[in-house]
């Protein structure tokens, strides 16, 4: 492959304690890159635990262990390598659909470095997600843990269940969940929630705007946001809002208490559910439905 400088070791682990404590079968795959060769990365993952560090070196090391029950199913596993226009894109190939292939389990867990600052997109089917110190523009999962810490660049999160939990991130934020929790702290951008279906959001200290357009379940907690707060239509949660240096819009609250304190700029809840509302050092003009007064 053009442009490519690689070195690859494919072993067996049988003797490995790791292998032993996790599989019957088990190979390490391992791959490293220049940076200075690509513009940016997408890792395609499949099954298995994900890890992600940035470093100030200038490599891209794929360190990953494959593992299934027998060996024949674990000689198909393997991880393709390509580039579309100076982009790396690095696929784990585990042939799930296959007819012939009657494995137990079979997963690739993967431990990736890179540059601090190289762009990287991820999509991934199941098991947890680490990231660690890195530009990661988009994180694409079906299911498992989510958690990025000392993050940059405007990240996309699309994820259908599992917890969410991003902290001390530089860039925007844009995230679509169907269940499982949502914890954003100390967010250096503005946050957007454009769905979420069940689970908690917490979002706490974010320096720019903070906006949720639907949220189906589960209560909402944001304070400390540094302009305005946008909340659509709220299914069933309390809520509770402080510390908003903007102001703060509510659409429509369906049921649970809902509670807003410390705003610097307007509140005003256009439809209310059932619940109490609670007001408290709002700065501008509180606006209320008809016939419905805070407490």
């Amino acid at each position: 492959m053009n442009n490519i400088r690689t070195l690859a070791l494919l072993s067996l682990l049988f003797s490995s304690p790791f292998a032993v404590a996790r599989c019957d079968e088990a190979k390490t795959v391992k791959h490293e890159f220049d940076r200075d060769s690509f513009t940016a990365m997408h890792l395609y993952a499949l099954a298995g635990e994900l890890n992600v560090r940035g470093n100030d070196s200038d490599k891209i090391v794929f360190h990953a262990v494959a593992c299934s029950d027998e060996q024949q199913y674990l000689d198909r596993i393997s991880l393709d390598i390509s580039e579309d226009s100076s982009e790396l894109i690095l696929t784990v190939i585990i042939p799930y659909a296959d007819h012939d292939f009657d494995a137990n389990y079979a997963h690739m867990d993967i431990d990736l470095t890179l540059p601090s600052d190289f762009p990287l997109s991820i999509k991934d089917s199941s098991g947890n997600i680490t990231v660690n110190d890195a530009q990661v523009l988009l994180i694409d999962d079906s299911s498992g843990e989510i958690n990025v810490r000392d993050s940059r660049g405007d990240l996309v999160l699309k994820d259908s269940s599992g917890g969410i939990d991003v902290n001390d991130h530089t860039g925007n934020i844009f995230v679509t969940d169907s269940s499982g929790n949502i914890d954003l702290s100390r967010i250096s951008g503005s946050v957007t929630i454009p769905g979420d279906s069940s689970g908690e959001i917490e979002i706490d200290t974010v320096s720019d705007f903070v906006r949720i357009d639907n949220d189906s379940s589960g209560s909402i907690q944001i304070e400390e946001v540094g302009a305005d707060v946008t909340i659509g239509n709220d299914g069933s949660g309390d809520i509770n809002i402080s510390e908003v240096k903007g102001s703060i819009i509510v659409e429509n609250d369906g049921s649970g208490r809902l509670k807003v304190t410390q705003v610097d700029g307007d509140f005003t809840l256009k439809s209310k559910g059932s619940g109490n509302v609670k007001t408290r050092d709002i700065a501008g003009q509180v606006s209320l439905p008809r016939n419905k007064s805070a407490q």
